[in-house]
């Protein structure tokens, strides 16, 4: 299965993507900026061409912002 994991550079993303290439999953590993395979997730043009370039299967959506005080902003 082609799966595109956003969040990936974190810490339940990188155990993941480790977990589902372990069992023969082609991965798309989409991080934050200034990470390997960067994407902005609130652009939506970009998530959208990089789901249809992969051509992904399954999605499954980890990022987000840590920090509870700054997401309220």
């Amino acid at each position: 299965m082609k799966v595109l994991v956003t969040g990936a550079d974190g810490f339940v993303g990188r155990h993941l993507v480790r977990a589902l290439e372990a069992r023969g999953d082609v991965v798309e590993a989409c991080g934050g900026p200034g990470s390997l395979g960067a994407l902005e997730i609130t652009d939506a043009a970009a998530v959208l061409g990089r789901v249809e370039r992969f051509a992904a299967e399954g999605i499954v959506h980890l990022a987000g912002i840590s920090s509870v005080a700054w997401s309220h902003q």
